[in-house]
């Protein structure tokens, strides 16, 4: 297998903690949430895996861009006019 093992478990861990009811909401966790869509099947299991992926793109654009990470950055504040 590829790469660390425990990098491995601690992105799996943090994938279904990602999903959990009482996380707070992210795109991450709605992408998530979506993805798994009934939790019918393997779908969780899948998600997971796919979330587990994810933060890699998600750390490295910020990096190259310098850029502030914004958690819910599709979203607009409830005051905000489009």
């Amino acid at each position: 297998m590829c790469g660390d093992m425990q990098l491995r478990r601690v992105l799996m861990q943090a994938a279904h903690c990602v999903l959990v009811p009482c996380a707070p909401d992210t795109d991450l966790r709605r992408w998530g949430l979506r993805h798994a869509g009934t939790g019918a099947g393997n779908a969780r299991k899948c998600a997971v895996a796919a979330i587990v992926r994810r933060p890699a793109a998600l750390m490295l654009a910020p990096w190259k861009s310098s850029e502030a990470h914004e958690p819910l950055l599709h979203t607009h504040p409830a005051g905000a006019h489009l």
